[in-house]
């Protein structure tokens, strides 16, 4: 009887302790000395290395050399030689020496070089007679065409100016003849007044009809238009206007 009553006891041990299961295995975080979770913001590398001690990070300042803005430099703009734009030519004169262009020009006050149609000529003022300039040449310039002009610079040899001068055939004087000399007049190209007209020609060209005099009488005329101009004709524009009187030297 008491054997009995000992082997129930002990399988009804058994069997509790299958119903109970098996216990749970221990996770890291209960293991001694587990090392702490990953995390996304990595830690100083000051801060783990030994015997480093964070400190305040330093500012680090740079010395350097000063800008040096250079001051800026004037220069100066030479004063204009002469107003070239109220150039004339005032006549055309052979001598023994060769060919004077006799010219009017504003404000000159020094000696240039002249260049015309390729040929030199050497200019100078004269006291005497304020604005006008006198250019002494070997060769004689064409007539009634436009030739190209430039005036330089002789000790720098750079141009000053460059253009054109229209020279009509009336502006050069001829030869006085023996016996005539009582027809000359020393005041040539003074007091220059002209009775002019510009018109449109049938080709659609401006052109021009003038009648010019000085202190000394006739002085010259300019006859542009063709021969079967017709009556009345359309007058210039005013910029057409002052083309031909600047290409013709008309005041």
């Amino acid at each position: 009887m008491r054997i009995k009553t000992a082997l129930f006891v002990i399988v009804f041990g058994l069997l509790v302790a299958a119903c109970q299961g098996v216990p749970a295995s221990p996770t890291l975080a209960a293991l001694p000395g587990s090392f702490p979770a990953p995390s996304d913001t990595p830690a100083p590398l000051a801060a783990t290395l030994p015997g480093n001690t964070p400190t305040e990070a330093s500012t680090v300042t740079l010395a350097l050399d000063p800008v040096v803005t250079p001051s800026p430099t004037l220069t100066a703009t030479p004063a204009p030689i002469a107003d070239f734009d109220r150039l004339q030519l005032i006549s055309v004169e052979s001598n023994p020496f060769g060919t004077l262009v006799h010219l009017s020009l504003p404000g000159i006050q020094q000696s240039l070089t002249m260049k015309l149609d390729g040929k030199l000529y050497n200019c100078r003022v004269d006291e005497k007679y304020p604005d006008h300039f006198f250019c002494q040449g070997l060769s004689k310039p064409g007539v009634d065409t436009a030739l190209a002009l430039a005036f330089i610079d002789p000790e720098s040899e750079a141009p000053v100016y460059t253009g054109s001068l229209f020279i009509l055939n009336a502006w050069v004087i001829p030869p006085t003849p023996v016996g005539y000399l009582h027809t000359g007049c020393a005041e040539r190209g003074k007091n220059v007044s002209c009775e002019t007209e510009c018109r449109i020609a049938p080709d659609g060209s401006p052109c021009i009809v003038s009648t010019c005099t000085d202190a000394c009488g006739p002085y010259f005329a300019v006859h542009s238009c063709p021969d079967d101009m017709p009556l009345p004709s359309p007058s210039c524009s005013a910029e057409q206007w002052a083309a031909m009187k600047k290409q013709y030297q008309i005041p």
